[in-house]
C-alpha cells in the first residue's frame, strides 16, 4: 500500500509509453532547430554583405550551440529507441545490464536539463 502511495517501483508499460511518447517530441524540436538554422544561415549571409562581421561571428556562435544541442538530441533519441527495446530486459534483471548503463545515465543526467521534453523528466 505504501509503494503506491509513494508511486515507487519500476512499470515498464508506462516507462515504454512515455519513451515512445519522447521519441516524436525530440525529433519535431530538431526540425524546428534545423529551420532555424537555415534562416540563420541566410541572416549571416545578409549581415556579411552589408559588412556587419562582428554580428555575423555572433549569430556563427548561436548556429555552432544550435548544431551541438541538435546532435545531443539524437543520441538522446537513439538511447530512448534502445532502451524502449530493451525494457524487457531491463524488467527482468534486478541490475541494470551493463550494456544499458549509459543509456539510461544519460537519459537521467538530461531529462531535467530537457525543459521542451517531459517525458523524460517523468521516465
Amino acid at each position: 500500500m505504501m509503494d503506491s502511495f509513494f508511486n515507487k517501483g519500476f512499470k515498464a508499460a508506462q516507462c515504454k509509453t512515455l519513451l515512445k511518447l519522447a521519441i516524436p517530441r525530440i525529433k519535431h524540436l530538431r526540425n524546428r532547430r534545423e529551420i532555424q538554422m537555415k534562416q540563420m544561415h541566410r541572416e549571416i549571409a545578409k549581415f556579411l554583405e552589408t559588412g556587419q562581421e562582428a554580428t555575423a561571428l555572433i549569430w556563427v556562435e548561436h548556429i555552432i550551440r544550435n548544431e551541438k544541442m541538435m546532435a545531443a538530441q539524437e543520441i538522446l533519441e537513439l538511447f530512448c529507441e534502445l532502451i524502449s527495446i530493451r525494457l524487457l530486459i531491463i524488467e527482468a534483471q534486478w541490475e541494470c545490464p551493463l550494456d544499458l548503463k549509459e543509456a539510461i545515465s544519460s537519459i537521467c543526467f538530461a531529462a531535467p536539463r530537457c525543459a521542451n521534453v517531459t517525458e523524460l523528466v517523468q521516465v
